[in-house]
């Protein structure tokens, strides 16, 4: 604020705040599919037996694991683009690698937990149904 009225704006902030961001976004999908906070539809999921609950979240998974294949599939082509004509940001002369790089680490992270989310619904559900110990 102190910048703008002494005439002398600092652009490269809201630039540099804006990439930034993008990398909070994605990190907070793989956080978010960390906590199971992503939004659903619950009503099926609450009428199901146990054993189909837990089919069902594990189908679930697997539609979030595939589904963050494929886009990271996508992000990688785009990366290659980068990599290949590298552009900068006009303000703040950032490689565009930077925030073309935060949704294929963020579909990286989400691949990683939704196969950990998995292994943990099957581990949990043995444990209840064999008298075995979770983790």
């Amino acid at each position: 604020v102190i910048f703008r009225f002494a005439a002398l704006p600092i652009y490269w902030t809201e630039e540099t705040a804006r990439y930034l961001f993008a990398w909070v976004i994605y990190f907070g999908c793989s956080a978010a599919l960390m906590h199971n906070a992503h939004f659903a539809i619950d009503i099926l999921h609450t009428c199901l037996p146990r054993r189909m609950k837990v089919v069902q979240e594990v189908f679930v998974q697997v539609v979030c694991v595939l589904g963050s294949a494929l886009l990271f599939h996508y992000c990688l082509t785009q990366i290659e683009i980068m990599i290949g004509k590298p552009s900068y940001s006009p303000a703040a002369s950032i490689n565009m690698l930077f925030p073309y790089s935060a949704p294929a680490v963020g579909m990286v992270l989400m691949v990683l937990r939704g196969i950990y989310n998995i292994y943990t619904i099957i581990a949990r559900y043995r444990a209840e149904n064999c008298g075995g110990e979770t983790e």
